[in-house]
């Protein structure tokens, strides 16, 4: 059995600008039933940051608040149970500096939520700190500092590389990184602002296809797992 969840825009409050969303969930094959949406029981407590895709791992799926115009402004994530489909807020961490425009970066890495940041109280120029999420408990949450990253900006994760003495890949910007842990260096190992695809165009007068090259405009790189949809033949 499967579940796919997606979260949706209803409202926005013209006076606080404060958007309410509610979460539908698909279950596919239970119970032979064929699949369709269904709206969830319990309401979706806190809007999520637009364009920034969910993370799921452990049975949880996790978003980025929308804090923007919320009065008091939550320190925390909002979590999607799967199995219960209840909603609950997980805590950052307490030394995140997460400022007034939440800017941290949520990736799941060797299967453990990882947040990526900076510490309270840094100088101008400082190095960024990766968290992973030990025990998800509400309120109680607890988060573990794994590793410190010198680098220019804020960067997602990716992996740790097999055999490579303490590397990982790291997207940042428009490039793919291989950064090493122990001399804190940068490597190239693709620039994505140069990945170029074809795709079918209209249907020409002899019946036949022909293909058009495009460059891309807009990219997301995820860790590829087996999903409901196969990526071959």
């Amino acid at each position: 059995m499967y579940k796919v969840a997606r979260s949706f825009f209803r409202s926005r409050d013209p006076e606080t600008g404060v958007y309410n969303m509610g979460m539908e969930v698909c279950t596919v094959g239970g119970g032979g039933l064929a699949p369709c949406w269904r709206e969830t029981a319990s309401a979706q407590p806190y809007p999520v940051a637009a364009w920034v895709t969910a993370q799921t791992v452990k049975g949880g799926m996790y978003w980025i608040i929308d804090r923007r115009h919320l009065k008091p402004r939550p320190h925390g994530l909002l979590r999607f149970g799967l199995e219960d489909e209840t909603f609950s807020v997980t805590r950052l961490p307490d030394l995140l500096d997460s400022g007034d425009d939440d800017c941290f970066n949520l990736d799941v890495m060797g299967g453990e939520l990882c947040l990526t940041g900076s510490r309270v109280g840094e100088p101008e120029v400082h190095p960024l700190t990766i968290w992973t999420l030990v025990e998800d408990d509400g309120p109680s949450s607890l988060w573990e500092q794994r590793y410190t990253i010198y680098v220019t900006d804020l960067c997602h994760p990716i992996g740790l590389l097999p055999n490579s003495g303490g590397a990982m890949m790291i997207w940042l910007s428009h490039k793919l990184y291989r950064y090493d842990l122990q001399f804190s260096e940068l490597t190239v190992v693709c620039e994505l602002e140069r990945l170029r695809y074809e795709r079918p165009c209209e249907r020409l007068r002899t019946g036949s296809f022909g293909s058009a090259e495009k460059d891309t405009y807009f990219f997301n790189v995820i860790p590829y797992t087996e999903s409901l949809v196969s990526i071959t033949d």
